[in-house]
């Protein structure tokens, strides 16, 4: 499911081991790439921002790209998979 802005990915249910409520208190202004929780969903912000899902990191993707004939990088029905880079691979990405 594509979400309330362009390319945010609402990415299936979470177990409820992990499910977690959103903040009461939304943050101002998100990094882009950020992933969080909230309820029973994980999803990434494809732009900076304001957000109110718990933050467990970031993915240096470009998730949304209006300059490309098909501007969403994540599609309906796609697996996503997370994986660990250092600092350093995360800022030489793009």
């Amino acid at each position: 499911m594509i979400g309330f802005n362009p390319g945010f990915a609402y990415l299936g249910d979470l177990d409820k081991k992990l499910r977690i409520p959103r903040l009461s208190k939304p943050r101002i202004n998100l990094l882009p790439g950020s992933v969080g929780i909230a309820e029973n969903r994980t999803g990434i912000y494809p732009f900076g921002g304001p957000g109110g899902w718990n933050i467990l990191g970031r993915t240096p993707l470009k998730l949304f790209d209006d300059n490309k004939e098909n501007p969403f990088l994540i599609k309906q029905d796609m697996r996503v998979k997370f994986d660990p880079i250092t600092k350093k691979e995360f800022e030489s990405f793009n």
